[in-house]
């Protein structure tokens, strides 16, 4: 199993690694009010594929919902510097 640079092999010793993939995941989610994704859910996986084969979803939700807040926050950083600015026209005019 492939994921990004690294090949997964059960008889390697990856499952650590795979664990500590898996936990970083779970963690994200939760910061990001995501813990419900079908694809963090536990289980009783048989395998590091098993796991590998489930997570690369679960990277992608997450990816994308980082890209919609990061999105947000611009979108919120304009309006208030559009705000500011209107502000401080009417400051100037009332002054």
């Amino acid at each position: 199993m492939f994921i990004g640079e690294f090949t997964v092999n059960q008889n390697e010793g990856y499952f650590p690694y795979i664990f500590q993939y898996t936990a970083m995941l779970s963690r994200l989610a939760a910061a990001l009010d995501m813990e419900d994704l079908p694809e963090l859910r536990q289980a009783s996986y048989t395998s590091t594929t098993e796991i590998c084969q489930d997570k690369p979803s679960a990277v992608q939700l997450l990816t994308n919902r980082i890209y919609l807040l990061k999105e947000r926050i611009k979108r919120k950083e304009e309006l208030l510097a559009e705000y500011e600015e209107t502000l401080g026209k009417l400051r100037y005019y009332q002054g």
